[in-house]
């Protein structure tokens, strides 16, 4: 569960930087505003998902144990009356056929005692693949069996990956500047005072994209 919730964090942000273009292009900064709302509410959404199946993982546990509990008194109660039982109460119950009864009643509680905590885990595995599996549907937007739910999800972990080389790439510059003139939108990155990159996009019916860049040759002397 915490892998599943760093990999939507993963996904969120790659997300966050493919709506960057479309955001800038935008006329009307509210619409830009309402579209990285909307991702952020998605996000949530599958948060939310995610903590609700920690928590039935949670319940399942103290519910468990609780059986468990449970269990261990009755068979300590019994193991207990097995070792009290007087000569006279042993020669009335048959003897040792009547001690041989109460060692078999013992081991089948056991058993069943078992037998209850085996489905308890597999209900509980049974609810956290379902739950999983709404999570990943919600937040990819998608419909389907669990095969299909799970081949989704294997994509989404392939893009981990991506989302890592995406975080390196971003360490690397900072957002320095965005001119707003007319159809056009430059957007400027300082790559760590050594480069600047400039990229136009051109808003126009004839959307282009122009990227210029520029060395600082002083800051690279300094370096060197």
């Amino acid at each position: 569960l915490d892998m599943l919730g760093d990999m939507l964090g993963k996904v969120h942000v790659a997300r966050t930087y493919k709506r960057l273009p479309a955001a800038v292009r935008m006329q009307d900064p509210r619409l830009a505003e309402a579209m990285t709302l909307h991702g952020k509410l998605s996000y949530e959404k599958a948060k939310l998902q995610i903590n609700r199946v920690k928590l039935d993982k949670l319940r399942n546990k103290a519910q468990l144990c609780q059986v468990g509990i449970q269990e261990c008194r009755y068979l300590k109660s019994k193991i207990s009356q097995l070792r009290r039982p007087t000569m006279g109460a042993a020669q009335m119950k048959g003897g040792p056929l009547y001690t041989e009864t109460l060692i078999n009643t013992c081991d089948r509680l056991e058993g069943n005692a078992r037998i209850t905590e085996k489905k308890l885990a597999l209900s509980m595995i049974q609810q956290k693949v379902e739950n999983l599996k709404i999570s990943l549907e919600h937040f990819c937007n998608i419909k389907g069996d669990i095969s299909e739910v799970l081949r989704v999800a294997e994509e989404q972990l392939k893009m981990r990956n991506q989302c890592r080389i995406i975080n390196q790439q971003a360490s690397l510059w900072e957002l320095k500047d965005i001119v707003k003139r007319e159809n056009k939108r430059d957007v400027i990155l300082n790559y760590r005072n050594l480069l600047l990159q400039r990229i136009i996009l051109n808003l126009s019916d004839m959307s282009t994209l122009f990227v210029s860049n520029s060395l600082m040759g002083t800051k690279i002397e300094k370096v060197r």
